[in-house]
Formats: structure tokens, sequence, C-alpha cells
């Protein structure tokens, strides 16, 4: 990513604490963090990126687990003639299970890296940096 704008806001003010059985407890805590946050940006490609993660709430049974919007594409134009891709489009799930198969790989993966590590930090930082000052932030 080269580029970023973020913002951060609070849906639910409170969080509710929770028994070992993961069961309400009706006590009440102040929450500490931000429950949404938001970023567009620019790819290193040139690509637009987009992302919402939502907070969860047990009072909306629909947001009990942050979520990340992600699908394929149904057509890409390249200068005007559709691009068809050479490999097989999986669901973000298959994503993440190539992901760990790479980490399980250690030093011959692709993934689990310093370097790649600190890129991954230095858009963290953009993005927290972006939100709390209001800013559009160049990544290096």
């Amino acid at each position: 990513m080269t580029l970023v704008s973020a913002t951060y806001a609070t849906f639910y003010p409170e969080a509710e604490i929770l028994d070992d059985a993961g069961k309400p407890t009706g006590k009440k805590i102040a929450r500490t963090c931000e429950d949404q946050v938001t970023l567009t940006g620019t790819l290193t490609s040139g690509a637009p990126v987009s992302l919402h993660f939502c907070g969860a709430s047990l009072d909306d049974p629909r947001s009990r687990v942050p979520f990340v919007w992600i699908w394929h594409p149904t057509k890409v134009l390249i200068n005007g003639e559709e691009w068809v891709c050479e490999q097989k489009l999986v669901d973000w799930t298959g994503n993440i299970e190539a992901a760990w198969a790479e980490i399980a790989k250690g030093d011959e993966g692709r993934y689990s890296t310093f370097e790649g590590a600190m890129r991954v930090y230095k858009v963290i930082d953009a993005v927290r940096r972006s939100a709390r000052e209001d800013v559009r932030v160049n990544i290096n």
C-alpha cells in the first residue's frame, strides 16, 4: 500500500462482560478502543482498495465477530478487453489456508518474514495516524 486514508468510530461505547461459558453477565465496562475502522488507499500496483472492519455488539447478532467484505470481481476489463485469470480464484478462507500453508514452511515459505512484518506495521501505523490526525498518509 502506498497511500491510505482512514476513519475510526465507536458505535458501542460499552462492552458487556461475559462469563467463562461466553454468556452475558449484565456487567458493562467502557470500551477502550474503536469498534469501526474504514480505510481507502492505493496499492503499490496502483489499484485502489477499500476496507471496513466492523466491531461486535451482543445486541446485534449480525456483528458478533469482525468482518471484512472480500469478493472476486465477476468481470475485469484492461484497456477495454476482458481479462481472464489463469488460476482458480478462491474465497477468503482459501487465502487464509494458503497463508498458513506458507507459514508452516518456515524459512522456505513466502509469508512469514521480518521484512513482511515491517511492511504490515508501516501500513497499520499509517492507518492509525490517518484516523487520528484526519489526514491522508503516504507510506514509504
